[in-house]
């Protein structure tokens, strides 16, 4: 693709600027579940298509409502104190490189953040990512907007907020599902994986943008 045109960049956070890992919190919780069928056979295999982290993640229910289902459906006997801690045991912290590659691209066009998450993440990682933060025209949480990818009225969301062209404009994720949301939409995308790298799209951009 040639980035000659690209005027605004859309960045995911977790598994893209920030470090995650799902599965940690799900194992531990299964582990600490009073059924043995759910200590045995774990559960939600993918759990940002289980109903109730999505609402959480969209703020249409509240954290304690959110805690209080969770602790039914794992079948736990746990104060909302450990099992927060324990939620946040899915956020590993900032790539190395997140904050010196982000002030590049910020030279490139007008960025962009926008990441599913709770309320819960956000208090966790907020306070370690305040510089990050900061170089972003805007960032957009889930929870606050009302709105999580891959729905198609996240995306336009934020295009008619900053009245982006979709042609000018690259999204960036680490999920394909997210990935085709955006291109549905008309968005440019960026697959970030194993052989797709931000470090990769960034030179491909300053390559291009000053060619």
């Amino acid at each position: 693709m040639n980035y000659t045109y690209i005027d605004n960049f859309i960045f995911d956070f977790g598994g893209v600027l920030y470090e995650i890992d799902t599965e940690i919190s799900i194992k531990k919780l299964c582990n600490l579940s009073s059924d043995p069928f759910i200590r045995e056979k774990g559960m939600f295999q993918d759990y940002s298509n289980y109903n109730l982290f999505n609402d959480y993640e969209c703020g249409k229910i509240s954290t304690d409502f959110f805690l209080d289902k969770l602790k039914e459906e794992f079948r736990l006997n746990i104060s909302n104190e450990e099992l927060i801690s324990i939620w946040n045991e899915t956020l590993i912290g900032l790539y190395q490189n997140s904050i010196q590659l982000i002030k590049r691209f910020k030279k490139c066009g007008r960025i962009y953040l926008f990441s599913n998450t709770s309320e819960i993440h956000y208090t966790k990682f907020f306070p370690e990512c305040t510089q990050l933060f900061e170089q972003f025209d805007e960032c957009f949480f889930s929870f606050k907007i009302g709105l999580r990818k891959p729905d198609p009225a996240s995306y336009n969301y934020i295009i008619a907020k900053h009245s982006l062209v979709p042609s000018r404009t690259l999204f960036i994720d680490d999920l394909f599902k997210n990935i085709e949301g955006a291109r549905y939409v008309g968005l440019n995308v960026y697959h970030i994986n194993s052989v797709n790298s931000l470090s990769d799209l960034l030179h491909s951009v300053e390559y291009d943008t000053q060619a």
